[in-house]
């Protein structure tokens, strides 16, 4: 019993200090206060702000009109008073200052198509002299051969002397250039060989032993042997091969030696002559020519040809022309039906800088070959194998050539 009494009082003791009654004014409490304090500062925010901004914004509107108003009318009055002057007087100004530039520009066209007609009365040959009075000089500042040459003018004249490059004094070995060229036209040369069935189009049989006669293969009918190798009408027993190779190696030192071998041989007045180039003695082979010789194409508009025959003429070598042109002759054996007809012999080699200018003037030459000097070939220089070919160069080709 005291047991329960005990429990029991525990029990009426407990829902008593519980705090539901002493929370309840604590939450009261905050919500009336806080509405009481912020309140009044809510409303002093809201009383204070439009009080302080409206007087600046109509400020600002009023201030505003007043301050633009006044610069933009004066801009607008300024700007027509200032621009207005300066128009008229450039107006006014322009005309009297282009009127004399037309009549002067009248005047030299005048003046430049009586110089025109004076020019046209001078000689062709009057630009050229104007031109002498500052020669090109060599850029070339390496190693040269001791031999000096004549450097010839357009008219035929001396002008200077001066040293050939180094690769004049290579050794002559005319082995290596007769090797070259055969090697040359070897690598040249275009397979050839019949067909698959030459010689075999024959309907034929063969008769056999016991007639007396050969056992070859006759047409049929006849008597008349066929196809078979040594007969009349039949084919070959061993005729060319299409897939024969023809092309011949040579050492690529061998190729390059020959190569400057041929070249120092122009040098050589006695090799020149045993090829039979006709020139005047005293002249220094190679025949060195002047700047003016690779620009004659900006002084010649027309007779290409008329002018090098002068120029060939004046020079001593025109007569290694006319051989060629009179060396002409038919070709003997079947290639006259095969668009090799004739055969001319080699005149005159021009080595120049640029070939397609200087071309025209050449090429109605018979025997005139024009290259440069990285087509100066083995076969261009020694033709047929035999070295020492007359050779014209220009000084622009001879700068090019320094190096080698």
């Amino acid at each position: 019993m005291a047991e329960n009494k005990k429990k029991t009082e525990a029990k009426k003791a407990a829902p008593k200090k519980t705090a539901p009654k002493k929370e309840a004014p604590k939450k009261v409490e905050v919500k009336k206060a806080a509405p009481k304090k912020e309140a009044p500062k809510k409303a002093e925010a809201k009383k204070a702000a439009p009080k302080k901004e409206a007087p600046k914004k109509a400020e600002a509107k009023k201030a505003a009109p007043k301050k633009e108003a006044p610069k933009k009318a004066e801009a607008k009055k300024a700007a027509p008073k200032k621009e207005a002057p300066k128009k008229a007087e450039a107006k006014k100004a322009a005309p009297k200052k282009e009127a004399p530039k037309k009549a002067d520009a009248k005047k030299t066209d005048a003046k430049k198509a009586d110089a025109k007609k004076a020019d046209a009365k001078v000689d062709k040959k009057a630009p050229s002299k104007k031109k002498k009075a500052a020669p090109k000089k060599p850029a070339y500042e390496g190693p040269t051969s001791s031999v000096k040459v004549n450097v010839y003018t357009i008219d035929g004249k001396k002008k200077g002397k001066i040293n050939l490059p180094k690769a004049f004094d290579s050794e002559i070995r005319t082995d290596l250039i007769r090797n070259a060229v055969t090697r040359a036209r070897a690598n040249r040369r275009q397979a050839y060989g019949p067909g698959a069935r030459a010689g075999m189009h024959h309907s034929v049989e063969q008769w056999g032993k016991g007639r007396g006669v050969s056992r070859v293969m006759r047409v049929k009918g006849e008597r008349r042997g066929a196809q078979s190798p040594g007969t009349v009408g039949g084919r070959k027993a061993h005729p060319p091969k299409p897939e024969k190779d023809w092309s011949q190696k040579m050492n690529r030192k061998e190729k390059h030696l020959a190569r400057m071998s041929a070249l120092s041989a122009t040098a050589v007045k006695e090799m020149v002559q045993a090829r039979g180039h006709q020139f005047d003695k005293e002249l220094t082979l190679p025949i060195v020519m002047e700047e003016d010789f690779e620009r004659l194409p900006e002084d010649v508009e027309e007779g290409y040809t008329q002018e090098m025959i002068d120029l060939f003429d004046t020079l001593g070598v025109y007569e290694d022309v006319e051989r060629a042109r009179t060396g002409r002759h038919q070709r003997a054996g079947r290639g006259k039906m095969r668009g090799r007809r004739f055969r001319t012999p080699k005149s005159i080699l021009v080595v120049v800088e640029d070939i397609n200018s200087m071309r025209p003037f050449f090429r109605n030459l018979p025997g005139v070959e024009v290259v440069t000097p990285n087509r100066m070939s083995i076969e261009r220089l020694a033709p047929g194998g035999d070295p020492g070919r007359l050779t014209i160069i220009s000084m622009q080709a001879l700068e090019q050539m320094m190096g080698w």
